[in-house]
């Protein structure tokens, strides 16, 4: 089985992500474009990603949310910042415009919290439809690494 995403298949992954709601589509994106961890992504708060009203140019895994333990920082990309401030802005009105920056960036919903299985099941749901294929958090993980040994020349 390949582990990693295809040019097309991560083009058609990425429009996939257009027709979904902005929790998800920022997830998936940060995911795609960062090589998170789906427990990172879950464990990152508005604080992580924002500085005095703006996106940060890079953000700071913590130690607690690492598998490994440790903290690193991560560069957010240029593409990869309005879809944070879409996905803020969609979050605002939710909450009546007072989001906080404890609170995480993918919330979930009223009925429950989202945990790392709903958002695989989100994602294996996404690939069965739009790729006709498995697809997993790890495998965006894989395919990110893959994109950047490629960009290296490594």
């Amino acid at each position: 089985m390949l582990y990693i995403l295809s040019a097309h298949e991560c083009r058609q992954f990425l429009r996939a992500l257009e027709n979904l709601d902005t929790a998800t589509r920022c997830g998936g994106n940060i995911l795609y474009h960062c090589g998170l961890r789906v427990g990172e992504l879950l464990g990152l708060t508005w604080s992580d990603l924002m500085q005095d009203g703006k996106v940060r140019d890079t953000f700071t895994i913590r130690a607690e949310t690492s598998k490994s333990g440790r903290s690193r920082l991560v560069p957010i990309p240029s593409l990869l910042q309005a879809e944070i401030y879409r996905h803020l802005e969609s979050s605002q009105t939710k909450a009546f415009g007072q989001i906080r920056l404890y609170w995480p960036v993918i919330p979930g919903t009223l009925d429950h919290a989202w945990s790392v299985r709903w958002f695989e099941l989100r994602l294996k749901v996404i690939g069965e439809k739009w790729l006709q294929r498995h697809l997993t958090p790890h495998m965006l993980r894989h395919t990110f690494a893959t994109r950047l040994l490629k960009i290296a020349d490594i």
